[in-house]
């Protein structure tokens, strides 16, 4: 069994969060702005409240894709570059990265002013050197995380012709700040136009409607803190933990709990996201079950050890 891409599958409902609705009115007539969502429908995307199911035991791991160096464009002058881009119902301004001998080319930060509260969550990116053409082109979607393996936020790239230019862009980036890159995604604008300022909204987003086109070695999806409840239902000894073990998780009926994991979370709990694997009520996993299962196992319990044994049971 392969524990280390589960596949993402629409099952699993819970229900739907709130999405935040501010919206930005900044003046702009004087600046020169290219409009990226003309072919966009407003409306059309939808949160999918859904999370990843069971790993399946027929799932093969997708192959790691060699991130190359950078690839190289003429990097638009400031004259030449729009300074803000229309993003749905918001206008975000278009600024240079810091680093100016960076390899990167023509990569450029965008920021929704009056919206301060999405670089919490979400880093903005477009390739500007075709402009005229984003709205044409897939954005990409990805999770950073630090050298400990701990999720940062995600990261959004606009612009990108393909997925063989986007990983090296995506990876260049993160390099600078010595993150890195667990997984990319691929996703349309009309799935994301709604949904990318909140928090929640987003990860159902990514894990629903957006396509896995690249991840790392041993790569485990990362679930919001908020998602869940953090007390333990089943007291039992568990293994150590560092930052790369997941929680295990079970959805009843319409709430998330934990049943591994209280060694993990003691780690930090300022974390906004947990890598985990998730069980669900409804194909078979009971609370009774698991009691079962617990006391068949040697203490203390590893998490990967507790989840194939529930596996294993609910597969024969």
């Amino acid at each position: 069994m392969n524990l280390s891409t589960p596949a993402i599958q629409e099952q699993n409902q819970i229900n739907e969060p709130g999405l935040i609705e501010s919206q930005v009115d900044i003046p702009y007539a004087h600046e020169p702005t290219t409009t990226l969502d003309s072919l966009v429908q407003q409306g059309d995307a939808q949160v999918i409240n859904e999370l990843p199911p069971i790993l399946k035991d027929d799932q093969q791991a997708i192959p790691a894709i060699t991130a190359q160096a950078p690839l190289r464009a003429e990097k638009l002058s400031k004259k030449d570059c729009p300074q803000s881009v229309k993003l749905g119902s918001y206008i975000a301004h278009i600024h240079p990265l810091h680093e100016e001998n960076s390899s990167v080319q023509a990569l450029y930060v965008l920021e929704i002013p009056g919206l301060p509260e999405i670089s919490q969550h979400l880093d903005l990116l477009i390739h500007a050197s075709d402009l005229q053409n984003w709205q044409q082109r897939p954005i990409y979607l990805a999770e950073q995380i630090n050298s400990q393996g701990c999720f940062i936020k995600y990261l959004a790239l606009l612009g990108a012709e393909n997925q063989v230019q986007a990983i090296p862009l995506m990876n260049g980036f993160t390099g600078q700040s010595q993150q890195h890159i667990a997984a990319i995604k691929e996703i349309h604008w009309e799935d994301l136009a709604e949904n990318f300022t909140d928090f929640e909204a987003l990860f159902y987003s990514y894990t629903q409607k957006a396509t896995l086109i690249w991840t790392s070695e041993n790569y485990i999806p990362f679930i919001p803190a908020q998602l869940f409840q953090t007390q333990k239902f089943i007291q039992f000894e568990e293994s150590p933990a560092d930052f790369k073990t997941p929680l295990l998780l079970l959805k009843d009926r319409q709430k998330i709990r934990v049943i591994h994991g209280q060694k993990r979370l003691r780690l930090a709990r300022t974390e906004s996201a947990y890598p985990y694997f998730l069980l669900e009520r409804h194909h078979g996993v009971s609370w009774q079950l698991i009691q079962n299962i617990i006391t068949q196992l040697k203490s203390p319990i590893d998490c990967y050890q507790l989840y194939e044994a529930i596996q294993k049971h609910i597969s024969d």
